[in-house]
């Protein structure tokens, strides 16, 4: 503590962070020539300080009480050489250790409405959101979510909804469940999220996703984006599979075999093998390019939809569970449905049948 202190230097060290708030009896203080980024001089002292010199340092801001920060402005300046030129003053800065920086007004905002801040000020007491497990920010008009990565015990973050058009969930490591969907985000890295079992970050501009690292995900909606390709064979505990309306020319789900969804509609496919997914349930394939499909081993089929593909021939009398089975807009010659008597819906139109 040393709170007699009166005269400290400590000058032309390697000194990275220094607080002297309790040394309130301080009349002479060097600490230039080091490597300062935090400065607390939060300790009352002004007119007494005699000998003041923190200049050579990477000191964006000093802290000093709030009411000190119009004397410490005036008097201690970069043109008597106690400070580098653009350090300023403040209660609080954002170099402090205690605190998370927090630029985006509306994140702030967010965090002050459940409980976590109480001021507008870019600034929020990293322990009252280090131990949160779950957060909710979606639909809240937030551009940028720097700050998130203090938030170490997250296990479900939903920031879905917003502007984001960057998210950084590297230090997050302990996320179950993200939910980032409808943003503008242009990539995502997931790979440090290894526990992730849910991801939805469908309605971005994804032109790429890497899920290899995420081998616990049982729920994956990347819908909407731009992907070219997607690789979920490490994804064996994958249940859902939501990737439509993306560009993708190919899909393997041979190691998918406890898919019990899969959405694939609009994309570029001209072919898809489904023989391993054998307790498919849900399976929508329309708007594609498939020639052909076999569908015999997911006798467990409730909904079928494969329209406006270029299917000449499709057998479907495995398929005694379908309720719901729609194969229209293609260029079937014939179909029999003898044996799916639990169908509820069904459709052919635009087709060759005769």
């Amino acid at each position: 503590a040393n709170t007699a202190l009166e005269n400290l230097q400590c000058q032309s060290n390697q000194l990275t962070s220094l607080d002297v708030s309790t040394n309130t009896a301080l009349e002479e203080f060097r600490c230039d020539d080091n490597q300062l980024t935090y400065l607390n001089m939060s300790n009352g002292v002004t007119d007494q300080l005699t000998t003041f010199w923190a200049s050579n340092n990477s000191l964006d801001c000093i802290e000093v009480n709030a009411e000190d920060v119009n004397y410490a402005t005036t008097n201690w300046t970069s043109g008597n050489g106690n400070i580098d030129e653009g350090v300023t003053f403040a209660n609080i800065c954002l170099s402090n250790p205690n605190y998370t920086n927090v630029p985006d007004d509306n994140f702030e905002q967010a965090l002050i409405d459940l409980g976590y801040d109480d001021t507008i000020n870019n600034l929020v007491l990293t322990a009252n959101i280090s131990s949160v497990t779950s957060l909710d920010v979606g639909q809240k008009e937030i551009s940028d979510l720097t700050g998130i990565a203090e938030f170490t015990a997250l296990t479900s973050l939903s920031c879905d909804n917003n502007q984001l058009a960057a998210l950084d969930v590297s230090n997050n490591t302990a996320l179950t469940n993200l939910y980032c969907h409808s943003n503008q985000l242009i990539a995502l890295d997931v790979s440090t999220n290894t526990n992730l079992t849910s991801l939805y970050c469908y309605d971005n501009q994804l032109i790429a996703l890497d899920v290899s690292a995420n081998t616990a995900l049982s729920y994956l909606d990347c819908s909407q984006n731009t992907l070219t390709d997607l690789d979920v064979s490490v994804n064996t505990a994958l249940v859902q599979l939501r990737c439509q309306n993306n560009q993708l020319e190919s899909l393997n789900v041979n190691n998918n075999t406890g898919l019990t969804y899969l959405n694939c509609n609009s994309n570029q496919l001209t072919s898809l093998d489904l023989s391993a997914n054998t307790v498919l349930e849900q399976f929508r394939c329309y708007n594609n390019q498939l020639t052909s499909l076999d569908v015999s081993a997911n006798t467990a089929l409730e909904i079928f939809r494969c329209s406006s593909n270029q299917l000449t021939s499709l057998n479907v009398s495995n398929n005694t569970a379908l309720e719901e089975f729609r194969c229209d807009d293609n260029q079937l010659t014939a179909l029999d449905v003898s044996n799916n008597t639990a169908l509820e819906e069904f459709r052919c139109d635009d087709n060759q049948l005769t």
